[in-house]
C-alpha cells in the first residue's frame, strides 16, 4: 500500500480520516504489513500483503487464505487470466482510452483477479488494486474521478 492512498478512503464506521501504523515497509516506500485505525470510533483494518483489508474478520495472513485461496484457488490455477482480448474488453466497458490514463491516479476497487488493474499500471502515474470495493472509499474521491474522466473525454 502506498501512503498516497489515504487520500482516497476513510472509515466506513464514521468517515474519519485513518491513522496509520506501519509494521514492515519496503524500501520503494511501499508498506507491506500494518494497520489503519480510526481515531473517532477504534474501527481498526489491517494492511496484510500490501493491501488494506475492510472485510470483517480479516486479521490475518491464515484469514486471506481462507477467504481468499481456498476460495478462488481452482479458478486462479484452472483458467487464464492474461487473454488477449482484455484490453479491448477495459476499453469498451469503461471507454478510457491508455493516454487518457498516462499520469493518472488510478484505485481500482473490486479488481478480483487483477487482469483489468495489471492493463491500467503501465500507463497510471499511480495505480493501487483492491480485491474488494468497500464504503470506505471516499465518495469525493471518485465524483473527483468522474469529473476529471468526464471533462478529459469531452475535448
Amino acid at each position: 500500500m502506498r501512503e498516497r492512498l489515504l487520500e482516497m478512503i476513510a472509515c466506513r464506521e464514521c468517515g474519519c480520516d485513518f491513522n496509520m501504523t506501519v509494521s514492515q515497509r519496503e524500501s520503494d516506500g511501499e508498506i507491506i504489513t500494518g494497520a489503519l485505525t480510526c481515531p473517532k470510533c477504534a474501527a481498526t483494518y489491517p494492511i496484510l500483503r500490501g493491501i488494506p483489508r475492510f472485510i470483517d474478520g480479516m486479521k490475518t495472513d491464515a484469514d486471506l487464505r481462507s477467504v481468499y485461496a481456498d476460495s478462488f484457488g481452482h479458478q486462479w490455477t484452472t483458467y487464464n487470466w492474461l487473454r488477449e482480448e482484455d484490453e479491448l474488453e477495459f476499453h469498451q466497458i469503461t471507454d478510457l482510452s491508455n493516454e487518457f490514463l498516462n499520469g493518472k491516479i488510478v484505485l481500482d476497487a473490486g479488481c478480483g483477479g487483477g487482469r483489468f488493474a495489471r492493463l491500467v499500471a503501465p500507463h497510471a502515474k499511480e495505480s493501487s488494486a483492491s480485491t474488494s470495493p468497500s464504503p470506505s472509499i471516499r465518495p469525493t474521491s471518485c465524483a473527483r474521478a468522474t469529473r476529471t474522466r468526464t471533462s478529459s473525454s469531452a475535448t
